[in-house]
């Protein structure tokens, strides 16, 4: 099972403006890019407030064989929105989740966010890679990549691309680990 952190975040590492829930900031060049990132993976991870951001596109999207899975103190309280084999709610600790999508033949998992749901993954240590879209921006506040602390870890830089004249797609990895290549990108 690999598990690769993707996220857009501003100069000063923030993924939420001031304030504001989602990426709304993101470039339409990194929007295009994610939406075809996510044809790599056969499940995402987020958080309930990254879910409470999109929930509406996820409830109207087609169906397709990526199995979301959101993190929730309380999946109960999520039961109508609850899509056996497509959008599940667990508060399962990330090492147990991991575990659980494996036995279900997952091998490929996106983790969307939001900081702390990072930080979780990132503390257990199961974070391969990291796809970061830098964009052009600082808030000074907001959210944080990682939300809270965590043992120091270490990444290599496996790749760089530009989005556009201002926007680079990062992509690290873990010392000594394959890289997991980014996806290609439509001109």
């Amino acid at each position: 099972m690999k598990f690769v952190l993707i996220a857009v975040v501003s100069l000063d590492g923030r993924i939420t403006r001031p304030g504001q829930a989602g990426a709304g900031f993101a470039s339409p060049e990194d929007q295009a890019w994610f939406r075809q990132a996510l044809e790599e993976f056969d499940c995402s991870v987020m958080g309930r407030r990254t879910y409470a951001t999109i929930r509406d596109d996820v409830l109207a999207a087609p169906d397709d064989t990526r199995l979301r899975m959101v993190l929730t103190r309380d999946p109960r309280t999520h039961e109508a929105d609850t899509r056996p084999g497509r959008l599940e709610f667990t508060q399962a600790h990330p090492l147990d989740l991991a575990a659980h999508l494996e036995r279900r033949g997952r091998k490929r998992c996106a983790l969307l966010g939001g900081g702390e749901v990072y930080r979780q993954f990132l503390d257990a240590g199961l974070v391969d890679a990291l796809w970061l879209t830098l964009e052009p921006v600082l808030f000074g506040a907001g959210v944080k990549l990682v939300d809270g602390a965590i043992d120091e870890k270490k990444f290599e830089l496996a790749e760089t691309r530009a989005l556009s004249r201002d926007t680079l797609l990062l992509n690290y990895s873990r010392p000594k680990a394959p890289p997991i290549p980014l996806p290609p990108s439509d001109p």
